[in-house]
């Protein structure tokens, strides 16, 4: 009996020990991450006094605020325990439902500054006739500025159906491999006019991005390109369909410089249509 009371003692205070620890570093994170209670002691329910809020022209600070609940004078801390970090589970909640933003943050601190940082995705393409945009990972989200009328358009039945939040993935195999929230949609000719339009867009081919019009990726083997002088062409190269973007690169920078040389000649100057869908070969039609 002696020697199970003497094996009860030390159990019992590891026991009480662990509780303790365990209650002590709840409170603490409760105190210090959610505005909650610390050894029944409650934080004094401190004001939002400054905003500090950036965003972009889509998501604007009107809308940021109404979806967080922020606003001057609420409190800081409107909970208690755990379940007060409402902001946290706000921005998961307004990530998750709005693809236009690439990344949001939020943090607050006890003198009752809440500071808020949204980056809205970048278009590279609009979807034709629609105020929808992809971005060079084949993001697709809602996108308000002016300048949206100026972008590359792609058309066809794909950029019909496409609607926010879905991704252009090359396959349904990529479908897997996609950490976006969204609905992955497989396309590799959507992948392709993608992969074409980015690359026009870093300025290094012989045919300005600025003199195309709209991508249609109706064709399961080329893309077709409308110029804005209203003439076409047929456009396809090596790899254009890999899982990896920086696959065809150097298959598809020949075959612009085969298209630029061909728009700028004076034989192709009488051509209206052309067929760049053999690599090193072009014709005007």
């Amino acid at each position: 009996m002696l020697g199970d009371g003497s094996r009860f003692l030390p159990f019992a205070l590891k026991t009480s020990a662990a509780a303790v620890a365990a209650a002590f570093l709840y409170g603490l994170a409760s105190f210090y991450l959610f505005g909650g209670r610390f050894l029944w002691l409650e934080e004094p329910r401190t004001p939002i006094s400054d905003i500090d809020i950036s965003t972009g022209e889509t998501v604007t600070p009107y809308h940021l605020m109404g979806w967080l609940g922020v606003e001057r004078e609420s409190p800081l801390f409107p909970g208690r325990g755990f379940r007060a970090n409402n902001l946290r589970l706000a921005r998961e909640k307004i990530v998750s439902n709005s693809p236009t933003l690439a990344s949001l943050s939020i943090s607050r601190d006890f003198a009752g500054k809440v500071v808020i940082r949204a980056t809205e995705r970048i278009p590279l393409a609009r979807l034709a006739g629609r105020s929808v945009a992809i971005d060079r990972d084949g993001h697709v989200f809602e996108f308000r500025s002016a300048g949206l009328g100026g972008l590359v358009a792609i058309d066809g039945n794909l950029a019909k159906s496409l609607e926010p939040g879905n991704h252009v993935v090359p396959s349904s195999i990529d479908v897997a491999a996609s950490a976006s929230s969204g609905r992955s949609v497989p396309s590799a000719m959507g992948v392709a006019a993608i992969r074409l339009i980015d690359f026009l867009a870093e300025g290094a081919s012989s045919v300005p991005i600025s003199a195309i019009l709209s991508v249609n990726t109706d064709n399961p083997d080329y893309l077709k390109v409308t110029l804005k002088d209203g003439r076409t062409a047929r456009l396809a190269w090596d790899c254009m369909k890999s899982s990896q973007a920086a696959d065809g690169r150097e298959y598809l920078a020949v075959q612009l410089n085969g298209l630029a040389g061909a728009l700028s000649s004076r034989r192709g100057r009488g051509h209206r249509d052309f067929d760049f869908t053999i690599k090193g070969r072009g014709y005007g039609l």
